[in-house]
């Protein structure tokens, strides 16, 4: 039994480039896997293909939050990361994507204030990550929970598949 890991896709947003995303993301889709995306909210709404893209695939996407603008929230005060999980909210909100249960730090930089800020808006911080070589090169014997790569990072889109047989011992 192959354990469940999230294939965590970072950094969606306002500069994708969505035919990049859905050759990604058809990938996912032949493998019958969930692609778990991490936003980055500032500027989102201005990317309708993006987000008629999401609603019209939602159930083959985990839509979770990455940050409203991506910056080092371990070094951020209460305000700022009050202000930060604030705005990521409302924008899910304006888009009409439901609201995340997970937040995956830019960098994976968090710290103990981040995580109760976090906690206190209802996300878990998940910040636990392998990367796409080091899952293939385990063959998926990995103990992290999340393997982590980039859509938008070409060398990264090619080893989607190879983890994704791997996971699926296809």
């Amino acid at each position: 039994m192959t354990k469940p890991i999230i294939f965590r896709d970072d950094d969606i947003g306002q500069w994708t480039k969505l035919q990049e995303f859905k050759k990604v993301h058809e990938v996912f889709m032949r493998y019958g896997v969930i692609h778990t995306i991490a936003v980055i909210c500032n500027g989102l709404d201005k990317c309708d293909d993006l987000i008629n893209y999401l609603k019209l695939k939602q159930s083959s996407f985990s839509v979770q939050l990455h940050c409203f603008d991506h910056l080092d929230f371990s070094t951020l005060s209460e305000q700022e990361l009050n202000y930060q999980f604030t705005e990521s909210l409302k924008m899910f909100e304006l888009i009409g994507i439901e609201k995340p249960v997970t937040w995956f730090p830019p960098w994976n930089k968090i710290n103990t204030q981040a995580i109760r800020v976090a906690e206190s808006f209802g996300f878990k911080a998940s910040w636990e990550k392998v990367s796409m070589e080091y899952y293939l090169r385990h063959n998926g014997d990995v103990g992290w929970p999340v393997v982590n790569f980039h859509s938008w990072y070409v060398p990264e889109q090619m080893l989607v598949e190879p983890c994704l047989k791997v996971y699926t011992n296809q």
